[in-house]
């Protein structure tokens, strides 16, 4: 077996695709008159829908998560990523949230705090 993908990961356009990405389902596979009715049905749905990208696999095709409620019942499906467009960045965190509180604080909780410090000083 070949260890090459057989799609590479680029969209429709040639933007190259990325885990986290956001992309627009342009068209369903050319194959799915074969594929069960439930599948048929999702892959209608998804169409039109800008869904995240969870993984890809060793043949080069995207696994988009499925979330609800759009999608109720499927976790994820696999398509060709020349069927895709790139229409934005990650809508998923690629970085951990600092727990340190910097000095740039909004305003009401700062009157707040001098609040809260007023009366305990009383």
């Amino acid at each position: 077996m070949s260890s090459v993908p057989l799609f590479p990961r680029v969209d429709a356009d040639g933007n190259p695709l990325a885990v986290g990405d956001t992309v627009l389902v342009l068209a369903a596979p050319a194959d799915l008159a074969k594929s069960p009715p439930e599948t048929q049905a999702v892959f209608s749905r998804a169409v039109g829908q800008v869904i995240p990208i969870q993984d890809f696999n060793e043949y080069g095709f995207v696994e988009l998560q499925m979330t609800p409620p759009r999608f109720r019942g499927w976790d994820s499906i696999w398509i060709e990523p020349s069927l895709l467009r790139k229409v934005g960045w990650s809508v998923v965190r690629r970085y951990k949230a600092s727990k340190v509180r910097g000095p740039k604080r909004s305003r009401v909780v700062r009157l707040a705090e001098r609040r809260r410090n007023a009366r305990r000083a009383r």
